[in-house]
C-alpha cells in the first residue's frame, strides 16, 4: 500500500467516525484504474432528470487522460440506474456509493477515490458544460510552470488543484454547507489560491429551486460559517454595512444552534465574516 493509500484510509476513518457511520457504507462500483491523469470529481444525489445529460456533456469531451469519479450520495430517484448504464458506456467513469451525511463528505469521497495526479472540483449535476474543460486544464499548467508552490485554481463552476496538495491541506471539512468558502478561507490564508475570473462555459439544464430551498440553503451555509469559527460579531457587522438578508433574531439562532455541531478554527484574520470577500476582489485575475 501507498503512501496515499494510506492517507486515504485514514480520512475515510476519521471521517466515518466524526459523523457516525460505518465504514462498510462506501462501496466502489468498479476497480478504480491507476493510469489516469486528471480527476472529475463529481457529486450527486437525486438527479435523475439531469444528471445523464450533465455528465455525458463533461465526457464527450475528455480523452483518456481523465476520468470522472461520481460518487452518489445515497439517491432513491433512480439516479444510480442512470449512472450504472452510463458506467457501461465509458470506461473512465468511476462510480462510488455511499450514505454519508452532507456534501463536504462526498466531495472528499469523490476526491480520495480518485487516481489522477489533479483534480477537477465542483463540477454539478444540473450543469450542462460546453467545451471548455481541457483549456482550463491548459492555463492551470501555464500558471503551474510560474509559481515554485503548489496552488489551488478556484474558476467559474470549475476549480483544479494537485492531488496532493489536497491531500496535505485536509480537503473539504464535513459540511452540510459552505464547505467551499471555508476551504477558499483557509487557502487565502495560506496564500496558496488563485482567483481565475473566465466567462463560464457551463450553463444550468434544471432544477430550478424554489424560495424555501434557498432559504434552508442559505441557512446551512450559514451554520457552517458558524462552525468553522466566523465571529457572530463579524458577520452581524458586515450585515449592517451591507444590507440584512438574514433577520437579526434567525441569525442568532442560527449561531446558538452551530454550536451544538463539530467546532473547527478558522486562521485569523479569516474568521472575520466579510475578510473572504475583500479577499476575492483583492486576489481576481483577469482573462
Amino acid at each position: 500500500m501507498n503512501s496515499e493509500d494510506e492517507q486515504f484510509n485514514r480520512f475515510i476513518l476519521k471521517t466515518a467516525n466524526e459523523q457516525g457511520l460505518k465504514v462498510g457504507v462506501v462501496e466502489l462500483g468498479e476497480p478504480i484504474p491507476k493510469h489516469r491523469k486528471y480527476s472529475i470529481c463529481f457529486c450527486v444525489k437525486n438527479m435523475s432528470r439531469t444528471v445523464e445529460r450533465s455528465l455525458r456533456s463533461i465526457l464527450d469531451q475528455i480523452d483518456s487522460d481523465y476520468e470522472v469519479v461520481v460518487v452518489d450520495g445515497g439517491s432513491v430517484d433512480g439516479t444510480i440506474n442512470i449512472l450504472e448504464k452510463l458506467q457501461g458506456d465509458y470506461d473512465n467513469l468511476v462510480l462510488v456509493f455511499n450514505h454519508g451525511k452532507n456534501i463536504g463528505f462526498d466531495r472528499n469521497l469523490a476526491a480520495y477515490s480518485s487516481s489522477g495526479e489533479y483534480l477537477l472540483l465542483q463540477l454539478d449535476a444540473d450543469d450542462y458544460y460546453d467545451v471548455g474543460i481541457q483549456g482550463f486544464v491548459e492555463t492551470f499548467h501555464k500558471l503551474e510552470r510560474r509559481y515554485s508552490e503548489d496552488f489551488y485554481f478556484k474558476g467559474n463552476g470549475i476549480n483544479m488543484v494537485k492531488k496532493s496538495f489536497f491531500l496535505s491541506i485536509g480537503g473539504y471539512r464535513p459540511l452540510i454547507r459552505g464547505e467551499d468558502r471555508d476551504l477558499w478561507r483557509r487557502l487565502f490564508s495560506m496564500d496558496r489560491i488563485v482567483w481565475f475570473n473566465h466567462e463560464p462555459f457551463w450553463r444550468k439544464i434544471g432544477y430550478r429551486r424554489n424560495k424555501l430551498i434557498e432559504l434552508k440553503n442559505g441557512f446551512n451555509a450559514l451554520v457552517g460559517d458558524f462552525q468553522c469559527g466566523i465571529s457572530y460579531s463579524s458577520y452581524v457587522f458586515w450585515k449592517l454595512r451591507n444590507g440584512v438578508d438574514i433577520p437579526f433574531f434567525c441569525s442568532l439562532f442560527l449561531f446558538l444552534f452551530s454550536k451544538t455541531k463539530e467546532q473547527f478554527m478558522t486562521p485569523v484574520p479569516y474568521n472575520n465574516y466579510g475578510k473572504l470577500v475583500v479577499e476575492i476582489e483583492k486576489c481576481k485575475i483577469r482573462s
